[in-house]
């Protein structure tokens, strides 16, 4: 029992002697470590200050180097129009269609001589014992001269200038007729007629009158039916239709 009490303190002395060294151990080296930390404090510091030495000394010769730099005054000038004018061009969509170019139109007028008629006059009188009937035209000519006979329907010789026929009962009786016109020529250019002249590029007023004195009772009308003409470089008769009729007149 003695000897077991002796190992333990044995023991325990031992364990506190290497506590001992263990702490001394440990001082010496803190102390070495607190040494070791304030050289690289003091070598750092010393770095900064060396730092920031050079730094001022760069600041310097940069102050030096602008005070040296000569000032440049720009000048800008206000009124100056820096701004472009942008047109934007609308372009319109093109249809797909063929372009045809304006061919040359050439007017061709039409230089045929021609007797241009106005719209007739018909007019119809009862007289005692017959009655009278009436048409009156404005003809103007184009292009010639022209020629009308002075001649109708009953007459007996030459050209017919008036054709005319009588509308209503089988007329029985006397039929009579005369032409007249403000300018006339007689044989010319033609023979055996007196006839109307129209001189190119002027008008004349043509009258016909009608007169039936019948021998019996009837309603009688005339229907013109067409004038005749003729040109002065052209022989043939020409015709131009009229068909036009007067109103019914009572004969007794």
């Amino acid at each position: 029992m003695i000897y077991l009490i002796i190992i333990v303190v044995t023991i325990l002395i031992i364990c506190g002697a290497f506590v001992y060294l263990g702490n001394i151990l440990g001082w010496n080296n803190n102390g070495d470590y607190q040494k070791d930390m304030m050289i690289k404090n003091s070598l750092l510091e010393n770095k900064i200050a060396e730092l920031e030495n050079k730094l001022k000394d760069d600041n310097k010769a940069m102050e030096r180097s602008t005070s040296s730099t000569p000032n440049i005054k720009v000048t800008t000038k206000s009124n100056v129009n820096t701004s472009v004018n942008k047109k934007t061009t609308v372009v319109s969509p093109v249809e797909d269609k063929q372009i045809v170019k304006p061919s040359y139109i050439e007017v061709v007028q039409d230089n045929t001589p021609s007797l241009v008629v106005e719209e007739p006059n018909l007019m119809q009188t009862i007289y005692p014992g017959y009655g009278g009937y009436e048409i009156r035209l404005r003809v103007t000519a184009k292009g010639d001269d022209f020629y009308i006979p002075m001649t109708t329907t009953d007459s007996t010789k030459g050209l017919t200038g008036i054709s005319y026929s009588i509308k209503g009962g089988e007329f029985k009786g006397i039929q009579s007729s005369k032409v007249n016109c403000s300018t006339s020529k007689k044989n010319i250019p033609f023979e055996g007629n007196q006839y109307c002249f129209i001189a190119n590029g002027t008008s004349l007023d043509v009258t016909a009158t009608i007169w039936l004195n019948n021998t019996s009772f009837g309603n009688y009308s005339v229907l013109f039916n067409k004038l005749g003409y003729l040109r002065e470089n052209d022989k043939r008769m020409l015709y131009y239709i009229l068909n036009k009729e007067t109103e019914t007149l009572y004969l007794n």
